[in-house]
């Protein structure tokens, strides 16, 4: 199987890269959200250290720094994700198929439209590591 693993580098909206955030005075706030972000992978089991297999062609990575900001614009919060280079992926070779468990804006509509009729109460919550809660089928090697 032949697959070109050439792609582009995305910018990151003037957030660092991370030789960017070493070099920073910020480096120990970079530093920490980095090792929350490393716990919480492997609080939920998401990966393990192994040797590579001979024939496996492992993804490449990179650190994504983010700073969350409340609603007057002060720095709430650094964070840290670890994320695969997706785009490195070859389709029949690496995975079989992709989806994005994401809500359609119609959706939200439609049942704020429900709630509203119905005379319902409305929660929000956010689900920190959402993401992790996913299942491959596949062996992912990064």
């Amino acid at each position: 199987m032949v697959c070109d693993k050439t792609f582009s580098v995305a910018t990151n909206d003037g957030e660092p890269i991370l030789k960017e955030a070493r070099k920073s005075v910020k480096w120990s706030e970079w530093e920490k959200a980095i090792q929350a972000e490393l716990t919480q992978l492997k609080k939920m089991g998401t990966w393990r250290l192994v040797e590579k297999p001979k024939n496996a062609i492992p993804i490449a990575y990179k650190w994504v720094f983010a700073k969350k900001r409340n609603k007057a614009g002060q720095l709430t919060k650094y964070k840290a994700r670890l994320v695969a280079k997706g785009c490195t992926q070859c389709p029949g070779y690496d995975y079989a198929e992709t989806h994005s468990p994401v809500v359609h804006l119609e959706m939200i509509c439609l049942l704020l439209a429900i709630a509203a009729t119905k005379g319902l109460k409305i929660h929000q919550m956010d689900v920190k590591g959402a993401y992790l809660n996913g299942t491959l089928d596949e062996q992912v090697y990064m």
